[in-house]
C-alpha cells in the first residue's frame, strides 16, 4: 500500500494529514450496511469491514497489487478503486457513551474494541 500511496496520495505525510479529520458518510446504493466515513478534504473514503469482508480483501490483495503495478508501469487504463490502505484500529478502552445515552465506539461497555478499515482514494 505504501507504493500506491506514494503514487496517488502525495506521500505519507499528506495521507496522514488527510486522515486527521473525517466525517460519517452514507453513500447511496450500498447493500452491505457497512459504516463509511469520508475525510474532510474529500480525498479518501474509509469503509469498516466485517470479518468476512476482511478475509475476502486479504485474499484478493496479491492479484490487486499485481494489477495496479501493471496499470502504472504499462500505462493501462483501470476502473478499479484506488485502495490505499487496510488498517486495524484497536481501542483498549472504548469511548464512553455520550451524556445523552448513546453508545460510543465499541458500545461503551468496557473491554477492547476493534475495527478493520479499508481506505480508498476518491477520484
Amino acid at each position: 500500500f505504501a507504493a500506491l500511496r506514494a503514487l496517488h496520495c502525495g506521500g505519507e505525510r499528506a495521507f496522514v494529514e488527510s486522515l486527521g479529520c473525517s466525517e460519517s458518510w452514507a453513500p447511496s446504493g450500498g447493500k452491505s450496511g457497512a459504516s463509511f466515513a469520508r475525510t474532510s478534504d474529500g480525498r479518501f473514503v474509509l469503509k469498516a469491514l466485517s470479518a468476512r469482508e476482511l478475509q475476502g480483501a486479504l485474499s484478493l490483495l496479491p492479484a490487486y497489487f499485481e494489477h495496479m503495478a501493471r496499470v502504472h508501469f504499462e500505462a493501462l487504463p483501470s476502473v478499479l478503486v484506488r485502495m490505499v490502505g487496510l488498517f486495524k484500529l484497536e481501542l483498549a478502552q472504548p469511548l464512553a457513551a455520550s451524556a445523552q445515552g448513546g453508545a460510543g465506539i465499541g458500545g461503551g461497555s468496557g473491554g477492547a474494541a476493534s475495527a478493520s478499515l479499508l481506505l480508498a482514494a476518491l477520484v
